[in-house]
């Protein structure tokens, strides 16, 4: 599902459907890169996202997300097709 925001369009997704090198937009012009997907426990997968804000890098991080979780991306063709 593709929507509007002041930052650009987004792609609300399920977290199982993230790649690498998908941009994840969060609130405020927060954006992060998706650098490693794993699975972790119960479940859960473990994403590395390197954040940003604007032309600052705040940092690499790793954050959990069930695989039903809904989070929102930049619509972009995947980088293989």
């Amino acid at each position: 599902m593709a929507l509007t925001t002041p930052d650009g369009p987004v792609a609300a997704v399920s977290a199982r459907e993230l790649y690498c090198g998908a941009i994840l937009v969060g609130a405020a012009g927060l954006l992060g890169r998706v650098i490693e997907i794993r699975d972790g426990p119960d479940g859960q997968l473990l994403v590395g996202v390197v954040l940003r804000r604007g032309a600052t890098r705040l940092g690499v991080y790793e954050v959990t997300a069930a695989p039903d979780e809904v989070v929102f991306i930049r619509p972009s063709p995947r980088p293989w097709g």
